[in-house]
């Protein structure tokens, strides 16, 4: 870590030991200048009957987000708290940012932590106290996630209810291998299992999927259908931009998962719930992204798990018929409608 981000965290924890919150939210921002007072009107709103902070971590933006951010820092001092990079972190693919985030929160000595990157935003006042006070109320569970908001660039950000059906509560680890159903904007969770991801995790870089499944594997989840907060859906994003982009996103997160689950010895038969899941997803986008190469391998190793399904071969043949992959796509958002 940069002696210049040393610094900045050993502030924080001076600042900390003075004022004890009991909450600190973990913010990342590269970029975010359009977006980033919708971000901090949303932190700065929130009625609470306990101490918070949001430290801001800006990987060297090079728009205009350092001085918006240091534009809120100044004016609500006793809730936002900045840490600035000399040089940019995301882009070294290790586990850099981890390293910030960690010393972070075990520098502010916070029973809980909150995520939402500088793109999203809160919109219930209450967000933070009705989950706190679930897990005060619950010490047998780890983590509260709520319901959100989506907002995509299509169209113009409109906020549009996000339907979340069937979502598990308790013990929820076979279901968090199957599907990713947790939102990383609306999680609060138990600082203390951050120990776990020291142990099971670093240097792994650490993907909210591998986050939730580390969790999973030792406490309780509990799912809040309130919608808190508003999830940004933007064009240049990794996850939802170009398809080809966003292939390689996927392909290099399954790695790193795959290499979570080997080191931990996760069981076969827990491991397969994982990998037929992402190879499907895999073969999917390798169908938009008019990947052959790549369509090929994900069905091979779908057959291997046996995990096809009429979906995965209506994929197969589109892609052989040369149909466009718009027309699958409908065809999926229809089904997911019934």
């Amino acid at each position: 870590m940069d002696s210049y981000v040393q610094d900045q965290i050993n502030q924080l924890q001076e600042y900390c030991q003075q004022t004890a919150p009991k909450l600190i939210v973990w913010t990342f921002t590269y970029n975010h200048e359009p977006y980033l007072r919708d971000y901090f009107e949303g932190i700065i709103k929130q009625h609470t009957k306990f101490n918070f902070i949001a430290v801001v971590h800006d990987d060297l933006s090079t728009d205009n987000s350092a001085e918006i951010i240091k534009e809120y820092a100044e004016k609500y001092p006793d809730i936002i708290h900045p840490i600035y990079e000399v040089e940019n972190q995301y882009s070294k693919q290790d586990s850099s940012l981890e390293n910030v985030m960690n010393a972070a929160i075990k520098a502010s000595e916070a029973e809980y932590v909150a995520l939402c990157e500088g793109d999203d935003y809160w919109t219930d006042p209450l967000k933070l106290q009705k989950q706190v006070d679930y897990l005060d109320q619950n010490p047998d569970y780890g983590l509260v996630h709520t319901n959100i908001f989506i907002a995509h660039w299509k169209n113009n950000f409109k906020e549009i209810e996000c339907v979340k059906r069937n979502v598990p509560n308790g013990e929820v680890y076979p279901q968090i291998l199957a599907d990713n159903f947790i939102s990383t904007l609306s999680v609060v969770f138990r600082s203390d299992l951050c120990r776990y991801l020291t142990n099971e995790v670093f240097p792994i870089p650490y993907w909210d999927r591998i986050l939730w499944t580390c969790f999973a594997r030792h406490t309780k989840f509990h799912y809040l259908n309130d919608r808190t907060c508003v999830y940004r859906v933007l064009e240049s994003s990794a996850t939802h931009g170009n398809p080809k982009t966003i292939l390689r996103t996927e392909e290099r997160g399954t790695s790193d998962f795959i290499e979570f689950l080997k080191r931990n010895n996760i069981p076969h038969t827990e491991a397969r719930i994982f990998l037929a899941q992402r190879y499907r997803k895999l073969l999917r986008m390798s169908y938009f992204a008019k990947d052959q190469m790549r369509l090929s391998r994900y069905w091979e190793k779908l057959k291997s798990y046996r995990g096809q399904k009429i979906a995965d071969y209506i994929c197969l043949w589109f892609w052989k018929l040369r149909v466009p992959s718009g027309f699958f796509n409908l065809l999926i958002r229809l089904r997911s409608n019934f």
